[in-house]
């Protein structure tokens, strides 16, 4: 699983995975990336709370374009999804508002 959404970059990215004529390219403008893929690379935590590494990529399997953090308390109750799943649902109402949901093949949501 994974999401997908435009995502502002801001000054002082590389951005030389849009711009392929340059090895190394930082502007001093904002920049945009459409159907960024956000994905959560790394978790960690307990029934207290979990923390999450989340990695922004230009396409599936492409380019890292920068890294975020975002921490919740987790439901840990008998019903409860899986800390992975309850993280992405807490990215698109907390954080990544308006971000689709990107399944893996076989997923359901």
């Amino acid at each position: 699983m994974a999401l997908s959404q435009t995502i502002k970059i801001p000054k002082g990215i590389n951005l030389s995975f849009l711009y392929t004529d340059f090895e190394y390219c930082i502007k001093d403008t904002e920049e945009a990336v459409e159907n960024a893929y956000i994905k959560i690379d790394n978790l960690n935590g307990d029934k207290e709370k979990v923390f999450l590494n989340i990695g922004i990529y230009d396409k599936k399997d492409g380019i890292l374009i920068m890294k975020d953090n975002y921490e919740f308390i987790p439901d840990v109750s008998s019903s409860a999804k899986n800390f992975i799943q309850q993280g992405y649902e807490q990215l698109k109402a907390n954080k990544y508002i308006g971000a689709i949901d990107l399944l893996d093949e076989g997923q359901i949501s």
